[in-house]
């Protein structure tokens, strides 16, 4: 019979093995903000009971930070008849829509999970029979934004709120919004009056929001000019990415934000001390119907998406959301059926939770990208470095790398369909245990609670190598950060 000894020291010699290295002296990144979630208040809104299955994975989830964006009916409910805002909380407070934006910020509060709050986009009143919306730079658009953070952070105390985004996709055609100067002009007057309000002290502009599924090359570039033209409004700076394949698989996200990064450094020169960071991404190729992204129920989407992040950390950006929670936030058409249809939601979540009312029904579990972003939430959490790691001679594979707490964590991403050997230097990790967490087609355990499930614990032997096989196109985690564990190891 081989004993364990024996056949460490077989696989350590495998002549085709890629080697991994690992340099947690060698830090990429320490403004790591965590990995988000895009949490929206919900068109078909849950019950109690679904609520309470909603938070329960986000608790398995545990991400750093939400991003949640509503439309301003969601807090206003009219202009009076001198043209000021009637805020919803002075009469109605028990509005569904102002509901949920409570529920939601109750459960981020209560839990340490910060949020990115943002518009939609221009503000719309029906008043008096006619459409009012206030110009980009208009005093009625800085009250209305200055009157709901105020109420939210001040008055309600809910200090999980850090920063806003003004206006979400101002580069899209979709948007509204006419072109970058109107944009600004807005920029430059909410930063200002956001700066001299109660909580200017606490809630920081985050921007310019652009959009990349209609090319990214856009969205990188009004990331250049907002820092050119209005450094001092932001406090952090965030784009949107919507990659095709081909871009992830050849890996163009990395170099491509690394090189916007040094350019708004250059630009502003306190973007140092800010985050940089993706406000929304997913996958653009096979989306259908308008906006419904049906890859995302699939083994593969959650392949990708942790290739994507992998790219991000290399990148020495701060983190990113995933768009988006539940299918049940968005709708796709203007019809809205209740229940809703095959074609009504925008399909990107990580579930569905009107699956089980809709007709034909479909289910309401978790998707298998959940399980990716669940590992990279509890992985990478807020606060961590992430640290330089290669692997060496071979372009099929992506790795990042997180210290935390003295504890040490790997991701290792193949891209290709060929198995692979994987060699990691104990001195690598300092010769550590480690848990090892699976991606694999039908090889990645998780308990009842949807909380990954380590399937083994690599015990450093003999002053060996980890080796680490891949049968084929995949994920593999690597921790030495116990306290992530919460299923017994096999």
């Amino acid at each position: 019979m081989l004993t364990t000894a024996f056949l460490a020291a077989f696989l350590a010699a495998k002549p085709d093995a890629i080697t991994i290295s690992v340099d947690p002296t060698s830090v990429i990144s320490t403004q790591f903000r965590g990995v988000g979630i895009q949490v929206d208040p919900f068109h078909y809104e849950p019950t109690p009971e679904k609520w309470k299955m909603i938070w329960k994975r986000v608790d398995a989830c545990q991400p750093g930070f939400f991003r949640m964006c509503f439309q301003n009916d969601s807090y206003c409910d009219r202009l009076d008849a001198n043209g000021e805002p009637v805020f919803r909380w002075t009469v109605q407070p028990n509005h569904p829509k102002l509901k949920q934006v409570y529920e939601i910020l109750d459960y981020a509060q209560a839990h340490g999970v910060k949020v990115l709050l943002g518009e939609w986009g221009t503000p719309g009143f029906w008043n008096t029979g006619k459409r009012v919306s206030p110009e980009p730079g208009s005093a009625l658009w800085s009250k209305l934004v200055v009157g709901i953070l105020t109420h939210l952070v001040k008055d309600k105390g809910y200090t999980c709120i850090t920063e806003f985004d003004y206006f979400n996709e101002p580069n899209g055609d979709w948007s509204g919004n006419p072109s970058y100067e109107t944009w600004l002009k807005g920029i430059k007057a909410v930063g200002p009056a956001l700066a001299a309000s109660p909580v200017g002290d606490k809630v920081k502009l985050s921007g310019p929001s652009a959009s990349g599924d209609s090319g990214w090359q856009d969205a990188l570039k009004w990331l250049d000019r907002a820092a050119k033209d209005a450094p001092e409004q932001f406090g952090s700076y965030n784009l949107h990415w919507y990659a095709k394949d081909k871009e992830v698989i050849g890996g163009l996200i990395e170099p491509n934000l690394i090189e916007r990064k040094l350019a708004a450094q250059t630009l502003d020169p306190s973007a140092k001390e800010k985050q940089f960071f993706v406000a929304e991404s997913g996958l653009l190729d096979g989306k259908v119907n308008g906006d419904q992204q049906p890859r995302v129920k699939t083994y593969g989407y959650g392949l990708l998406m942790a290739d994507y992040f992998a790219q991000v950390c290399r990148a020495g950006w701060s983190g990113a959301t995933f768009w988006d929670l539940d299918d049940a936030m968005h709708p796709v058409t203007a019809d809205t059926p209740n229940p809703p249809g095959l074609l009504t939601l925008k399909v990107w979540g990580f579930w569905n939770s009107q699956g089980d009312v809709m007709v034909p029904p479909e289910s309401t579990a978790p998707r298998e990208p959940f399980y990716v972003w669940t590992l990279l939430s509890r992985l990478f959490p807020p606060g961590c470095s992430i640290v330089k790691s290669q692997a060496h001679g071979d372009s099929d594979l992506r790795t990042t790398a997180s210290t935390s707490n003295g504890e040490l964590s790997l991701l290792v991403v193949n891209e290709s369909y060929n198995p692979k050997t994987v060699r990691i230097p104990l001195s690598a990790v300092h010769g550590r245990s480690l848990l090892e967490y699976h991606y694999f087609p039908g090889d990645h355990p998780q308990n009842a609670d949807g909380v990954p499930i380590p399937v083994r614990r690599r015990i450093s032997m003999n002053r060996r190598d980890y080796v680490v096989e891949f049968p084929g196109r995949g994920c593999v985690f690597l921790t030495s950060a116990k306290q992530f564990a919460k299923g017994p190891a096999r």
